[in-house]
């Protein structure tokens, strides 16, 4: 696989696991609260949880653009190589 490849399945995946999260999110907030839940956690997330996922997939779309602009920055001095190259 190539590193833009690679790149591109990266940041695919980092972003259909944002929106999973977000899902899940979305579903919790939708389930009715307990009486004593405190309100960080009345829609049934566990704020800690939810920073930390997020924190993972952060770092998943960071290392994702990281792989696509060092596939760009190879690809661009390959292209001026090839150029200089035949000339």
């Amino acid at each position: 696989m190539s590193r833009l490849a690679e790149a591109e399945t990266r940041f695919a995946d980092a972003i259909k696991a944002l929106e999973a999260a977000i899902e899940s999110r979305l579903a919790a907030a939708a389930t009715p609260a307990q009486p004593d839940a405190s309100a960080a956690a009345a829609d049934g997330i566990d704020p800690s949880a939810l920073r930390a996922e997020l924190a993972r997939i952060d770092e998943q779309v960071s290392r994702a653009m990281q792989l696509i602009s060092d596939a760009q920055q190879a690809e661009l001095g390959t292209a001026a190589f090839g150029k200089e190259g035949r000339a």
